[in-house]
């Protein structure tokens, strides 16, 4: 908005020098129209802006064509009352196209370059009515030449606009691939080390609770060796959909690593956790996962750790070590189990 108000005023001020050159000064009235003009566009553009009223415009969602508009009703104006200063009106309006780059494409700059077109016409067809003497078939080549290049600018800002979003995409695919375990489409380690580091830090300053579960599949290497590291896959995305069906969404759900998983519960004590931990282990249990009667017990199961800050660890690795203890705690006692981390 300050760019385009700065260019304004340029415009403005070349109007002004060119008008003594040429010994044509401006009437009073005239002036107050152009800069009234501009001051009231310019307002209402930056009113909007500060009001939050341009991010409602759902047909102009980067809010570039609202000011564009604008800027061809201004620059028509410009014309129609300084009509020798048209040429360099049209060269200010492919300037003003560079803040659209990449935002919008052919048809978008089509659009626009047509209604300045038209208001470049229309701005000369109104002083010619007045009197003004004009020779018609160049003005009409001058448009046909401005609209033909602009065309040819929409079709290079087509070009970046697929750039754009494919580079976008491409950020987008980036970060999703360094968050998530791309075998079972959940958060990785990574991911799960920062929640729960931010997590701790924020009990530490504000207070709260939350709880750390690590969940371990039981026996799993006898699957993989009986049928295979594909079919083990296969098993893992099955089950990190099974458990992802028992948690909230403002859990965090991770592979751990191997077929060791881990859940953040934001928010939750122990005791209630274990609730949804109880439930989480029994819905494993009771699902049919292929050729589980192979497994020793005859189905898949897992053993389930759990430990809570700040009663178990004020900090993220003594939370970590007191769920593995936990984790270990309940492969010990049979498998298959929940079991809290003991009290300190």
């Amino acid at each position: 908005m300050l760019l385009a108000s700065a260019g304004y005023v340029l415009a403005l001020v070349i109007i002004y020098l060119l008008s003594l050159y040429m010994s044509q000064p401006l009437p009073l009235a005239h002036w107050m129209v152009l800069i009234g003009g501009t001051l009231i566009v310019q307002a209402v553009l930056w009113a909007a802006t500060t009001l939050g009223l341009d991010v409602r415009l759902g047909w102009d969602p980067h809010y570039v064509y609202v000011p564009m508009l604008a800027n061809a009703l201004v620059l028509s104006a410009y014309i129609y009352f300084v009509p020798p200063a048209r040429m360099m009106l049209l060269m200010g309006w492919f300037a003003s196209l560079g803040f659209v780059a990449g935002l919008i494409g052919f048809s978008g700059v089509a659009a626009l370059s047509v209604v300045m077109t038209v208001g470049y016409l229309a701005a000369l067809a109104l002083r010619r009515a007045e009197g003004l003497e004009m020779f018609v078939p160049f003005e009409m080549l001058v448009a046909f030449v401005f609209l033909a290049v602009n065309l040819y600018i929409g079709v290079i800002y087509e070009r970046l606009q697929r750039q754009r979003d494919e580079n976008r995409t491409l950020r987008r695919e980036l970060h999703e691939q360094a968050i998530t375990d791309p075998l079972t489409g959940l958060f990785n380690r990574r991911q799960f080390e920062y929640f729960l580091r931010i997590e701790v830090s924020r009990i530490q300053r504000y207070g709260g609770q939350t709880t750390l579960a690590i969940i371990d599949l039981d026996f799993f290497k006898a699957y993989n060796d009986r049928f295979g590291h594909v079919a083990g896959d296969l098993i893992l995305k099955e089950l990190a959909n099974v458990m992802q069906r028992q948690i909230r969404s403002s859990d965090l759900l991770a592979r751990y690593g191997g077929e060791e998983f881990a859940l953040v519960m934001p928010g939750f004590a122990k005791e209630t956790a274990m609730i949804v931990l109880e439930r989480l282990r029994k819905a494993v249990e009771d699902h049919p996962f292929k050729d589980e009667q192979i497994m020793p017990r005859g189905n898949l199961t897992v053993s389930i750790g759990v430990a809570s800050c700040p009663d178990d660890g004020k900090d993220f690795e003594s939370l970590v070590r007191r769920a593995d203890e936990a984790l270990y705690a309940a492969k010990e006692s049979g498998r298959n189990l929940v079991h809290i981390a003991a009290t300190s």
